[in-house]
């Protein structure tokens, strides 16, 4: 049984699937043989935005008529920036992908709760880097609000196919460097349903 759980959401743009590889590798360093308490969990929702940009990238750059400079930036533009507002235009539009990334957030809660054997009493910390955490915001915010995959809920997941939790309250949010990337910690509380 896991003490603990650890959640990671990515940044914009293209990303690697192990991008928190760094950051596991070196608490497994630092914590030793405590990181069997710890259930790692990440949240992967690039490749839930990432091709759609891909297919936009494909038929920019093989139209005849297009006479196309400075890829590099346009690549960044394109699929770092695309990430945000994506996810903003499906939340106000069709919620099909905002609601793909909700689940993503769920699964790696499911994980952890059954990693956990079901004790509710076990604390969440969730680490979220650049966009991960306008993700994790929005995750929490519709929670306390009852929108989007939680209205008329109480705040209970429907997608979740346990049912299982309720994340509420943000009570800090903490900023860190590791390696060359940088981190936000949100401490929150998560109440198991």
């Amino acid at each position: 049984m896991k003490d603990i759980a650890l959640i990671t959401l990515h940044g914009m743009g293209k990303i690697k699937p192990n991008y928190f590889s760094d950051l596991e590798d070196g608490l497994k360093k630092q914590l030793g043989n405590d990181w069997t308490r710890i259930s790692f969990q990440n949240v992967q929702y690039a490749p839930i935005l990432q091709e759609p940009q891909n297919q936009l990238w494909r038929d920019i750059i093989t139209t005849p008529e297009n006479d196309i400079d400075a890829t590099k930036l346009r690549q960044f533009f394109l699929f770092g920036f695309g990430d945000a507002g994506s996810l903003e235009y499906s939340a106000h539009n069709n919620k099909e992908k905002y609601l793909e990334v909700q689940q993503e957030i769920q699964t790696a809660l499911s994980h952890a709760y059954l990693d956990f054997n079901q004790d509710k009493t076990k604390p969440v910390i969730i680490i979220a880097q650049s966009l991960g955490c306008q993700v994790i915001s929005n995750y929490l915010w519709d929670a306390t609000h009852n929108k989007y995959v939680f209205e008329n809920t109480d705040g209970i997941d429907p997608i979740s196919s346990s049912n299982v939790f309720i994340s509420k309250h943000i009570y800090a949010r903490v900023f860190i460097r590791w390696g060359n990337d940088s981190w936000r910690i949100y401490i929150c509380r998560v109440y198991w349903n």
